[in-house]
């Protein structure tokens, strides 16, 4: 999973700023290195106002459940 910080910092600039930058931001990161990388999702969030956060937990729970934890 690939995760950008700081969306509520950007301006909007167009109805489909998200989707520009969440390619922008793949481009970037095969670029700098993860070429093949099996990445299985791109998230953009703003840790401060909890934009996309709710989004990626749920994500990160439907790819991975409760395995590794130790749940009761």
């Amino acid at each position: 999973m690939l995760v950008g910080n700081k969306v509520d910092l950007l301006p909007r600039d167009s109805s489909t700023y998200l989707q520009h930058l969440k390619m922008c931001l793949e481009s970037t990161a095969r670029e700098a290195g993860l070429g093949d990388a099996n990445l299985i999702y791109t998230a953009l969030i703003s840790a401060t106002t909890g934009f996309g956060v709710e989004s990626l937990i749920n994500r990160i729970f439907s790819e991975w459940g409760f395995k590794g934890t130790n749940l009761i």
